[in-house]
């Protein structure tokens, strides 16, 4: 088969686009002297909660307006779980908690001996959730404390498992869970990224290395992370952190937040310095999002409540809010040109119970993909169609079908290949 020299193999996964999520201005009466966004929350398009520099602002009214709430410290962190139940970690290390709304707080933490400033808060439910707190002097443990009483005992989990603090408020760790969560801590030299499933009681050290920036998990198993000043900069696992995939993203200049959408981990939003991208397969080829009359965007933090409500806030007291986040019209396609066939390992494998399969093709053709087991009956076809030249990504869902090994074979003219994955649950 006859190689085309010429023609360049191109790596970039990166893909620009325009999406057709909706963000429409809610920031209301919020001042435009608010200075830096901190972070947010929300219930629904209705309820949702800010912290800014002027203050924490909460609306009862999507957005339209916003009512200034008296806490008694500066919230750094801030978790919402009903439309009066809300918590915040301020940067005194405390933690306060209203269940009126805003009108009256409650102190629930105050330890200046364990930590004098709370990075990262939590909650699962009214009842569960999980804390964040630096050492005190950048030395000793990072504090980590968990509740499971909405907060009236916040109980340290992590006294000695190993020192440090964030780096950079929430964006550096991230819980799925009471049990499972991840953290870059900063503190010890080199820094690391740690991952505990028992409640902080030990933590494994994963195989990635920093400088990391932003730390993002859908689950256990699916996260992103992104390395600063290095390229490639975005890296995603799915299997836990056990591998991790290198995605190229050239035109990122600082992450700010990265959310997925609730019940569905293939789409996600990433919020850089000044623009918005979102992601329809797990964060390997993205769109970008513009919002329109907007020149300086500056996102600090995004919150998406389902598959469809989303919240972003920005500096300058600026709010904005979409209806439709989980809606992407066309995606246009950079000409990515291969010199030849091929068809890759699925990745994850084993998996369980989804997996992807990527094929390069060197010229506009028929394609087929099916499955066999291992008696080599037939099980499904997953592709039978004509693609243009160039790399293809095949999701395939094993949901239907008993643990086992099993093939998937290619077909595009004369080039035919076979290759073996292994089904898990």
């Amino acid at each position: 088969m006859l190689k085309l020299n010429a023609i360049l193999t191109l790596s970039f996964l990166v893909l620009i686009s325009i999406t057709n999520a909706q963000w429409l201005d809610k920031s209301g009466n919020l001042p435009t002297t608010a200075g830096n966004g901190w972070a947010m929350d929300a219930v629904d398009s209705i309820y949702s909660v800010v912290s800014t520099n002027a203050g924490l602002f909460i609306t009862t009214n999507g957005g339209s307006t916003w009512d200034l709430s008296a806490t008694p410290g500066f919230a750094v962190d801030v978790s919402m779980k009903s439309i009066s139940k809300i918590w915040i970690g301020d940067d005194a290390g405390k933690i306060h908690y209203t269940n009126n709304r805003g009108i009256d707080w409650v102190i629930q933490y105050d330890d200046p001996t364990k930590t004098n400033f709370i990075n990262y808060i939590e909650m699962f439910d009214a009842d569960n959730g999980i804390a964040m707190g630096d050492a005190l002097n950048g030395t000793g443990a990072a504090v980590i404390l968990k509740t499971t009483n909405g907060g009236s005992t916040w109980v340290s989990m992590n006294d000695s498992a190993f020192g440090g603090y964030s780096g950079d408020i929430w964006r550096r760790l991230d819980f799925i869970d009471l049990n499972t969560g991840y953290f870059y801590e900063s503190g010890i030299n080199p820094q690391k990224l740690f991952k505990t499933n028992n409640s902080c009681q030990t933590w494994s050290q994963q195989a990635l290395s920093g400088p990391i920036g932003n730390v993002k998990f859908y689950s256990e198993n699916i996260g992103l992370v992104v390395r600063i000043a290095v390229n490639p900069n975005v890296y995603r696992t799915l299997d836990g952190g056990v591998q991790w995939e290198p995605l190229h993203f050239s035109s990122l200049v600082y992450i700010q937040d990265i959310e997925f959408l609730p019940g569905e981990p293939s789409k996600v939003w990433i919020a850089d310095d000044n623009k918005l991208y979102f992601s329809s397969d797990t964060g390997r080829t993205w769109g970008e999002e513009i919002v329109p009359n907007i020149t300086d965007l500056s996102p600090r933090d995004l919150v998406f409540i389902d598959g469809y409500c989303g919240w972003l806030l920005c500096d300058g007291g600026k709010v904005y809010r979409t209806t439709n986040g989980n809606s992407i019209t066309s995606i246009k396609t950079p000409s990515v040109l291969v010199d030849d066939y091929s068809l890759k390992q699925n990745y994850p494998n084993p998996f369980n119970p989804t997996t992807k399969i990527q094929f390069s093709l060197r010229e506009k053709q028929n394609v087929t993909l099916k499955i066999y087991n291992i008696l080599g009956k037939e099980i499904v076809t997953v592709l039978n169609e004509e693609r243009n030249a160039g790399e293809h990504e095949i999701n395939f869902d094993g949901s239907s079908l008993p643990s086992g090994i099993y093939f998937y074979k290619i077909q595009a003219g004369d080039f035919v290949v076979t290759k073996k994955m292994t089904l898990i649950k």
